[in-house]
């Protein structure tokens, strides 16, 4: 019952064509995976398609031209809908039907490994600082990381790593959200304390903006999409992953660390015994494939919307090696 809206982008010239559809990260986002400005999916699609790459990009579920679906949709779900997508291209008389692979970038990357591991319709994957470890360690990680970029001493981890622990508690048991509350809203007001004095005081109503904070934390950890994220470890897809795989991260990428994902993908690809595994680290980039300075999501809107160098050639270079 769900209809998705996208963008299919076909080379110049004789066909048929190798073909990747785009999986964006968490979140409803468009096709273009736009945020501050940057269109980093319309970029990688120009690109492949003057490299003789058709890519079929599309906005996610309840964005743009496509249809809402299902409040309680996960990622197994989102995976159904990437492989619409190798399906509908692979219907097509321009497109090479042996030849359709999936770019998911962080969630989509996980998407991606699903996808791949169910069908053997998907010819290549390339994961953009995709997740390779359980949900859970992926937010504990992630949840570090800022705090630590963003000031945070060694006791403030430990509050906010008590905090983690009754939120992911209460998801697992259905119960217990008073004392995730009553622990958020301290912790919220003590980090508004610990702000300089001219952001704190651009908070008129701090309980109010701590409120809305949590309503929105809760709204999130109570929904289907996060109990299974939390608990699925995508190395059970990546071990049945026998299509060549490109897995890419970044040295400063806070939302999804490189050294623990990149270990986990190098890791489950081994057991599948995938000989045509590629895993980089671009050093400085951070989660968007963009220099960066700390790696903060704070820093997102103030850095150049380009990425990385060598980043877009090295990505098609990949494929066209390996859809000749």
């Amino acid at each position: 019952d769900v209809t998705l809206a996208g963008t299919l982008t076909i080379p110049q010239g004789a066909g048929p064509f190798p073909a990747l559809v785009m999986v964006t990260g968490s979140g409803p986002q468009n096709r273009d995976e736009e945020l501050y400005g940057f269109k980093p999916f319309r970029v990688i699609a120009d690109h492949l398609t003057r490299k003789g790459i058709a890519v079929l990009r599309y906005d996610d579920r309840g964005v743009g031209g496509s249809s809402r679906g299902t409040p309680d949709a996960t990622t197994e779900d989102f995976t159904g809908d990437a492989l619409a997508g190798v399906a509908f291209l692979a219907k097509r008389p321009e497109i090479q039907a042996t030849r359709i692979g999936i770019f998911g970038h962080s969630e989509g990357g996980l998407v991606a490994a699903l996808a791949a591991s169910r069908s053997r319709d998907v010819a290549f994957i390339i994961m953009l600082a995709g997740t390779a470890v359980p949900g859970e360690r992926i937010i504990r990680a992630q949840a570090e990381a800022i705090a630590r970029a963003n000031g945070a001493t060694d006791a403030d981890l430990a509050k906010l790593g008590a905090q983690q622990d009754l939120l992911f508690k209460a998801v697992r048991a259905g119960e217990g959200w008073e004392a995730v509350v009553e622990s958020a809203r301290a912790l919220g007001r003590e980090q508004i304390q610990k702000l300089p004095d001219a952001q704190r005081k651009a908070i008129p109503d701090p309980d109010k903006a701590i409120d809305v904070a949590i309503q929105q934390q809760l709204a999130a950890a109570k929904s289907k999409w996060y109990r299974f994220f939390i608990d699925y470890d995508p190395a059970q897809a990546l071990a049945k992953v026998t299509c060549p795989v490109l897995a890419l991260f970044g040295s400063l990428d806070l939302q999804v660390p490189a050294e623990m994902n990149r270990k986990a993908v190098e890791e489950a690809t081994k057991k599948a015994g995938n000989r045509d595994v590629t895993v980089k680290t671009y050093d400085g980039a951070n989660h968007l494939f963009v220099k960066a300075v700390t790696g903060s999501p704070m820093e997102y809107p103030t850095l150049e919307k380009t990425f990385v160098p060598a980043l877009l050639e090295e990505v098609s270079g990949w494929i066209v090696a390996r859809t000749k």
